[in-house]
């Protein structure tokens, strides 16, 4: 962003530009941008870099719900052991590139102030779910239940023990669903998370 006293004198153009360069030297091939959904100087700018439209997700802040008790058996912190399970659920779940799965996994590893949970059944690891704290704000990321696993409540009983807890701890509650995603939606929603803002997310096109 640019301070609001200097805006329209090109600098967020060159910011721009010089981001473009470095994902090009880098040698990413496809990238995304966002904008707030309200925001319509970031729609204006992406429009004129030719952007595309891709898809627009909500961004949810958990309002407070009874929830029912925890249990405690359902989730375990996720151990260096776990990577591969992560990968295929990322894979399987969300569609997502197995070498980017794998890569973006063995990172979270060291990401500093992130737990990645593991959600068991039966003793067995089906699901993850990952939290990543900031002061006060916890926000939740890679939620996945392996499909064949999906529709049996498995994944709501974790949710719910997750947001209790951190709502014990004071934490406000976030987490982001891509607004399309009509089953999430009404699952985070009766679970008490409101929608709160949006973010649109953009293709600018092939870096060549």
């Amino acid at each position: 962003m640019v301070h609001p006293d200097v805006r329209r004198r090109g600098h967020f153009q060159a910011l721009y530009d010089q981001a473009m360069d470095y994902c090009r030297k880098a040698g990413f091939t496809e990238i995304l941008l966002n904008s707030p959904t309200a925001s319509e100087a970031g729609r204006a700018f992406l429009r004129k870099q030719g952007a595309r439209y891709a898809f627009t997700e909500h961004q949810m802040k958990w309002a407070g719900a009874t929830l029912p008790a925890a249990d405690p058996g359902l989730l375990r912190p996720a151990t260096p052991e776990d990577v591969e399970t992560q990968v295929r659920l990322d894979v399987e779940a969300f569609g997502t590139d197995e070498a980017d799965a794998r890569s973006m996994n063995r990172r979270m590893l060291q990401e500093p102030g992130t737990t990645t949970y593991m959600i068991l059944h039966e003793g067995t690891a089906v699901g993850k779910i990952r939290v990543q704290r900031s002061g006060a704000e916890a926000w939740l990321y890679g939620f996945a239940v392996f499909p064949r696993f999906q529709g049996r409540g498995i994944g709501r009983r974790a949710l719910e023990t997750v947001v209790a807890r951190l709502a014990a701890q004071g934490c406000a509650v976030f987490l982001e669903v891509e607004a399309r995603n009509a089953r999430a939606l009404q699952l985070y929603t009766s679970v008490g998370f409101q929608v709160v803002q949006g973010q649109d997310y953009y293709y600018p096109g092939p870096v060549s």
